[in-house]
């Protein structure tokens, strides 16, 4: 039973829930799932959603996912930030080594894993001709 009262939702993590697309994806699956989201600092209040925050819970994700046994992790923790901005952290070294450790730890435990390296989603071709 989940706290709604039904049956058990399938839980999703969602690292890096503090930027734009990881906040979206967590409140637009808290309906359906149930979302962890994981941020080190400035956890936002999304409803539905529980959030832990803290660089110590990065630091134990292997422990993190034996206990809650995910169907899903989705990192969002590159999303948060456009390329074209020269003050973005978004890419570094440390942001890349983090999203590799946690795909590794992944995929360790059979865990499907998604990246989300993108502040933008283009939506379809109506780009390049008009709409009918």
């Amino acid at each position: 039973m989940n706290k709604q009262g039904g049956y058990r939702l399938n839980t999703l993590i969602i690292f890096g829930v503090d930027t734009v697309a990881g906040s979206n994806l967590a409140q637009s699956f808290s309906s359906s799932h149930q979302v962890i989201g994981i941020c080190e600092r400035n956890a936002p209040e999304i409803s539905n959603c529980e959030i832990l925050s803290g660089g110590a819970v990065t630091k134990q994700i292997g422990k993190l996912l034996d206990d809650l046994k995910p169907e899903r992790f989705i990192d969002a923790s590159s999303a948060g930030d456009s390329a074209w901005n020269p003050q973005a952290t978004i890419g570094s070294e440390e942001q890349c080594q983090t999203s590799a450790e946690l795909a590794n730890a992944c995929a360790e435990r059979k865990i499907p894993f998604t990246l989300i390296s993108s502040d933008a989603v283009l939506t379809g071709p109506w780009m390049f001709h008009e709409e009918t």
